[in-house]
C-alpha cells in the first residue's frame, strides 16, 4: 500500500512532513528497519510513544500516534488516530481484503505452531504459500504478519492464540479466514477460564466467524469439539481416528524417533503414510494439515507423499544426538498435561534405549488443579517406565512426588529450583544408551538443559 493508501484507511490527521514511501511495518523501535511505519502501541507495561524519538533515528519513514508529540520534528511525519492498535488492525484487515485470496486460520490449545507449518509445507508444493512467523499470533503479532505478508502470496496460513474470550474473534474478525482449524480443546490457560467448557467457547469462536464464511475443520476426536459441530450449519471436515471423521488414521504404529507409520483414509482412497516424527500427536497434527489440502485439491496420495518432506519445528520434538550415544528429545518450547503426556508415550514406547530419563519443567496457567495435574503426570511417568524423573521449578515437586509414588526409586527422583540446576546434573548421569526427554515451558527455560548436554557431550540435530 502506498502512503496515501495507508492514511485513507486510518483516516489519519497528517502533523509534520508528508510521508515517504513506506516499505514494512513495526511496533518496536529496537527491531524497525529503515522505511519502515512506526505504530506507537499503548501496551500495559510500555508505550511506544515514549520511543518516538528512537523511530526517527532509526529511519522509520513516519509513525502512527494517538497523542502527537510537539517536540518531534515537522520534517517527519505523524500520522494521528484515535487509538495505535485499532488503526493496526484496520490497516491489515483493509490489506487482507486487497490481497484477497484463500487465508487459513489456526488455532486450538496443543500443536498450533506444528500444524501451522505442516500445512504450510504441504501446501508449498503447489502454492506460494506465507504463514505468521514464531509466535506472532495475538492482537498485535498477527496483523503485522498480515501487513508484512507479499502481495504475490496465493495462501495464508495464521496462527491464532488466546488467553481470554473475546480474542479469537478479534482476530478472526480481522485475518477474516476462508477455513480454520482448531486443533483440540486441553487444560491450557486455566488460570484465565472456569473451566474446560470455558476453554471450548472461546477457542470455537474461529467456528462462529466461518460457519457463514468458510470451512471449519475439527479434531472429531475431541468430545467438546465434535458436541459444537452437531450444531455447525456450515461446511465442516472432521479429522481424527475414528471412522466418523472425513480423514482418519487407522493402525498406527510408532517405528522409532523418525517413523509413525499409519493408514490414511479419505473418501474411498486408503494410503499408507510414513510421518518423519515419533507420536501420535503429530498424526494429529498432519490430518488437520492435509485437511486443508484435501480441500485445496489434493488427493489423498498427494497429501501422503507430501508427509515426507515434513521436517521438525524447532524446541518441539526435535532429535539430537549426542556424541557419546545419548539421545535427547527437545521438546523444551511449551508444557502442558496433554502434551507431555503424548511425548512421554511416544518416548515410553520407543525400544532400543538402556534408561529413559524425563527432564520436565512446570507446567504453567492450569489454575486451581495445578497441584493435581502435576502429581498425576509423575504417576504417568512411572507407570510408563522412565528410569529418572527430574522436576524443574515450582510445582514440578509435585511432579517428582507423583513419580516417587508410582514406583520411581527416590534416589532417582530430583527436583531442582531453576533450569541451569537440572542441566548440570542431567549432563553428570547422562550415558550412552539414554533417551532423554526434555519438556517444559520457555518461562522455565528449558532450553537450557539441551543446550547443556549439547556443549558437555557434543552433539548434532537430527532432520
Amino acid at each position: 500500500m502506498t502512503s496515501e493508501q495507508i492514511m485513507q484507511a486510518l483516516d489519519a490527521k497528517l502533523v509534520g512532513a508528508r510521508p515517504p514511501a513506506i516499505t514494512g511495518f513495526s511496533i518496536d523501535s529496537r527491531t524497525l528497519q529503515p522505511g519502515e511505519l512506526f505504530f506507537a502501541i499503548k501496551g500495559q507495561r510500555l508505550d511506544g510513544h515514549h520511543f518516538l524519538h528512537a523511530a526517527f533515528q532509526k529511519g522509520a519513514a513516519a509513525a502512527v500516534v494517538s497523542q502527537v508529540k510537539p517536540e518531534i520534528s515537522l520534517t517527519n511525519s505523524q500520522l494521528q488516530v484515535a487509538d495505535t492498535t485499532t488503526a493496526l488492525q484496520k490497516l491489515a484487515q483493509t490489506y487482507r481484503r486487497q490481497w484477497g485470496k484463500i487465508l487459513v486460520a489456526v488455532t486450538g490449545s496443543v500443536g498450533k505452531t506444528t500444524t501451522k507449518t505442516f500445512v504450510a509445507s504441504i501446501l508449498h508444493s503447489r502454492f506460494r504459500v506465507y504463514c505468521n512467523p514464531g509466535n506472532l499470533n495475538n492482537q498485535y503479532g498477527l496483523p503485522l504478519s498480515l501487513l508484512r505478508m507479499p502481495e504475490e502470496s496465493e495462501i495464508a496460513v495464521m496462527e491464532m492464540g488466546m488467553s481470554a474470550p473475546g480474542e479469537i474473534a478479534a482476530l478472526s474478525s480481522i485475518a477474516e479466514p476462508n477455513a480454520g482449524i482448531i486443533t483440540n480443546v486441553q487444560p491450557v490457560h486455566l488460570e484465565f477460564f472456569r473451566s474446560l467448557e470455558k476453554i471450548a467457547e472461546a477457542k470455537t469462536e474461529l467456528a462462529d466467524f466461518l460457519e457463514s464464511r468458510g470451512t471449519w475443520i475439527y479434531n472429531a476426536d475431541d468430545p467438546l469439539l465434535a458436541r459444537r459441530a452437531t450444531k455447525f450449519k456450515g461446511e465442516k471436515i472432521g479429522f481424527g481416528i475414528r471412522e466418523e471423521a472425513e480423514l482418519h488414521a487407522d493402525n498406527i504404529r510408532i517405528v522409532d524417533l523418525r517413523r509413525t507409520n499409519f493408514e490414511l483414509l479419505l473418501g474411498r482412497s486408503r494410503v499408507s503414510v510414513t510421518l518423519p516424527f515419533a507420536g501420535k500427536h503429530f498424526v494429529y497434527n498432519f490430518l488437520a494439515a492435509g485437511a486443508v489440502a484435501w480441500l485445496v485439491g489434493f488427493s489423498a496420495e498427494q497429501i501422503a507423499v507430501a508427509a515426507g518432506f515434513l521436517s521438525p519445528v524447532p524446541m518441539r520434538g526435535c532429535i539430537v544426538r549426542l556424541q557419546t550415544s545419548a539421545t535427547v528429545i527437545d521438546d523444551s518450547y511449551n508444557s502442558n498435561p496433554a502434551a507431555l503426556h503424548e511425548m512421554a508415550a511416544s518416548a515410553a514406547v520407543l525400544a532400543g534405549y538402556s534408561r529413559r530419563i524425563g527432564v520436565l519443567g512446570e507446567m504453567l496457567e492450569l489454575g486451581a488443579h495445578t497441584r493435581e495435574y502435576h502429581f498425576n503426570a509423575g504417576v504417568e511417568l512411572a507407570e510408563m517406565g522412565f528410569d529418572w524423573v527430574l522436576g524443574v521449578q515450582g510445582h514440578a515437586a509435585d511432579l517428582c512426588e507423583g513419580a516417587r509414588r508410582g514406583g520411581v526409586p527416590e534416589s532417582q527422583v530430583s527436583f531442582f529450583s531453576d533450569s541451569e540446576s537440572a542441566a548440570l546434573f542431567a549432563s553428570r548421569i547422562c550415558r550412552s544408551g539414554d533417551l532423554i526427554l526434555v519438556k517444559g515451558s520457555r518461562a522455565v527455560h528449558m532450553e537450557k538443559v539441551v543446550e547443556r548436554l549439547v556443549a558437555d557431550h557434543g552433539g548434532i540435530e537430527v532432520t
